[in-house]
């Protein structure tokens, strides 16, 4: 192979490398939903508000105003699921499996609609605190301005990859 041909290859490997890692990251943030940290205490530890660690007052509220319980463990299982495909599905892309692209615009569609439907979940309940609360208030525009563009990067970019017409004719000449 020679070297035009192998830089334009590099983008497998780059690509494939990127969901097995984040693939990594969202299972590591999956598992600890399971284990009991929510995904608003993750946010609170990440990006420190107010005394930096979140007060049990606080935490009451947001269990209080929040959605179901049930409802943090089956995202949380659904976070682990997902991960788990998407880092399968990165090192399928690595030995250029011609099936992957596929497979991830599907993973980037659901993960899209889960990412969403999570925060409409956990912020709509607890409206009346954002309006009312500072801390609160920050945890919510820092999810919605910080931590859902992060999240969302991955899946939007793989779509917007995929649909390339040159990728679309590397990945043709894998079958």
């Amino acid at each position: 192979m020679n070297e035009p041909e192998s830089n334009q290859e590099n983008w497998v490997t780059v690509c494939g490398a990127i969901c097995v890692i984040v693939g990594g990251l969202m299972l590591f943030g999956g598992c600890l939903g399971l284990s009991g940290m929510d995904e608003l205490q993750q946010l609170h530890t990440a990006i420190p508000i107010g005394e930096g660690e979140m007060s049990e007052t606080l935490q009451n509220q947001l269990l209080e105003h929040g959605p179901p319980a049930w409802f943090a463990r089956v995202s949380s299982l659904v976070t682990v699921c997902l991960s788990l495909y998407l880092l399968m599905q990165g090192i399928f892309l690595i030995q250029r499996d011609p099936r992957v692209p596929r497979r991830l615009m599907l993973w980037s569609v659901c993960f899209i609609i889960f990412t969403v439907m999570v925060v409409v979940m956990n912020w709509v309940p607890r409206w009346l605190l954002v309006a009312s609360n500072s801390e609160i208030k920050a945890m919510f525009l820092a999810q919605l301005f910080i931590a859902m563009p992060m999240q969302l990067a991955l899946p939007v970019g793989l779509l917007i990859f995929f649909n390339k017409q040159k990728v679309k004719a590397n990945i043709a000449q894998w079958r």
